[in-house]
């Protein structure tokens, strides 16, 4: 009789650590999950943009504008196209290709919008080019829930 009672309380115990163990997984699980799911919503809206902004050209057409034209146009683009409860930053690197030195020559840094302040971001990089004026630019595009 006292060898029933000793398994039946060993069972008993593990039945509670087993339920306890798979409560604190699923909070785990839960947790990770809900940021995962904001991070896929900005990760969209950051490639969606970039990808329309592609597609109509305007990545190659700041090749021929001057950095405050690009600065401008971008940061209107980002307030009229990124929905409200995100801040977006764009920050383009524009490059020529010297053929005399062959190498290219990286002197434009710019960069449209604002900064986020919450610590769930997403980031997608664009390569754009204009292989006819041996032009080269990459634009990196940080987005933040407000």
């Amino acid at each position: 009789m006292r060898k029933g009672v000793i398994f039946t309380f060993d069972a008993l115990v593990a039945v509670v650590i087993a339920v306890m163990a798979l409560t604190v997984l699923m909070q785990m699980v839960s947790l990770r999950t809900s940021e995962w799911y904001k991070e896929i919503a900005l990760y969209n809206s950051a490639q969606d943009f970039l990808t329309s902004r592609d597609k109509d050209d305007t990545l190659v057409g700041a090749f021929s504008k001057t950095p405050g034209n690009i600065t401008s146009t971008f940061t209107g683009l980002i307030a009229s196209q990124i929905p409200a409860n995100m801040v977006a930053r764009l920050n383009f690197t524009i490059c020529r290709y010297n053929q005399t030195a062959s190498a290219f020559t990286c002197n434009q840094n710019i960069t449209a919008g604002s900064n986020g302040t919450t610590p769930v971001k997403s980031v997608v990089r664009r390569v754009f080019t204009d292989p006819a004026n041996n032009y080269y630019g990459v634009a990196v595009m940080e987005v933040w829930y407000r």
